[in-house]
């Protein structure tokens, strides 16, 4: 999964204590194999990541032209207000 934020996403790669972690910008994130079966992580743990960009459509491009599936359509989510003018 690291190397695939890597390749994918251009992390850095890092350690934060005794972690391997991944960079972007400012943000740290540790990605791990876990020691049991995962349960339902609804309320639990992180079971989403978003990321924010000034200009989806391109990459969304970028992603696909790395071999990323797109698993559906743009959309926009009427509670989220668009910076765009």
């Amino acid at each position: 999964m690291r190397s695939w934020f890597v390749d994918k996403l251009g992390a850095d790669t890092g350690s934060l204590g005794d972690a391997e972690a991944l960079k972007f910008g400012g943000i740290w994130l540790l990605v791990d194999r876990a020691d049991a079966q995962p349960r339902a992580s609804s309320g639990t743990t992180l079971d989403h990541l978003g990321f924010r960009t000034k200009d989806i459509r391109t990459e969304i491009g970028n992603l696909q032209a790395n071999n990323v599936k797109v698993l559906g359509e743009l959309r926009q989510d009427p509670n989220v207000v668009s910076d765009a003018s």
